[in-house]
């Protein structure tokens, strides 16, 4: 993969450089002195010691290379934050929020997160992500009408992908209201957000149109018989 090439030349420079320093110790003056092998060993301690924190973000940043968990301008979900990679480096991945906040996050931490990568579905499958709203309307509303102005909003609103059909599904049955869950593809990723306030926008003036009321939902309380 082309995002491979980078860190693997990192690799091969660093192996080279460290057989060149093994080969060439034999051959520094006074190598085998007892005072520059003590010396050798105590630097070789202190950088051990005070390295542990950066091998294992370096190791991590390997990992989430080769792993391909994401790319540079991909857009991701991290540790709660939403942003597109700029950066991805052996210590540190950047993410660029929407708000233009560049956030660094150790790698050592984000191989231990969940990612969420909203590009990789494009990208590598040919196939948009998807966003989903749930609404609840009155019990008194036929269902088909709901479905008409659900569609009807989805269809115009702008950054949803008209190639995929927008679906429409009843999710639960509540004691004032039928609450129903519309999912869309978005056209462009790097518009998720902006998508989604767009289609709430939509929706609201679709149904106001219409005269549907949105409500507010009201659980279904079970008694049990033994109570």
């Amino acid at each position: 993969y082309p995002e491979w090439s980078q860190p693997t030349a990192r690799l091969l420079s660093l192996a080279v450089l460290v057989m060149a320093l093994v080969m060439a110790y034999p051959f520094v003056p006074g190598s085998k002195s007892r005072v520059f092998q003590n010396t050798s060993i105590f630097v070789g301690a202190l950088a051990l010691l005070g390295s542990s924190g950066v091998a294992t973000n370096v190791v991590s940043g390997l990992m989430l290379t080769y792993t391909r968990a994401f790319q540079i301008g991909d857009r991701i979900a991290l540790d709660g934050r939403v942003g597109t990679v700029v950066s991805c480096n052996l210590l540190v991945t950047r993410l660029r929020t929407s708000r233009n906040e560049i956030v660094s996050l150790p790698n050592a931490s984000v191989l231990n997160a969940s990612v969420v990568n909203y590009s990789l579905i494009r990208r590598d499958h040919d196939q948009p992500v998807l966003l989903s709203v749930t609404i609840h309307a009155d019990l008194y509303v036929p269902w088909r009408r709901v479905h008409a102005a659900l569609t009807h909003a989805a269809e115009s609103t702008h950054g949803v992908d008209p190639n995929h059909p927008p679906e429409v599904q009843q999710v639960a049955l509540q004691r004032s209201c039928l609450s129903y869950e519309l999912t869309v593809a978005v056209n462009d990723v790097h518009d998720y957000s902006i998508t989604q306030s767009n289609l709430l926008a939509t929706i609201q003036e679709v149904f106001l149109n219409e005269g549907i009321a949105l409500v507010t939902p009201e659980p279904i309380s079970i008694t049990s018989a033994n109570a």
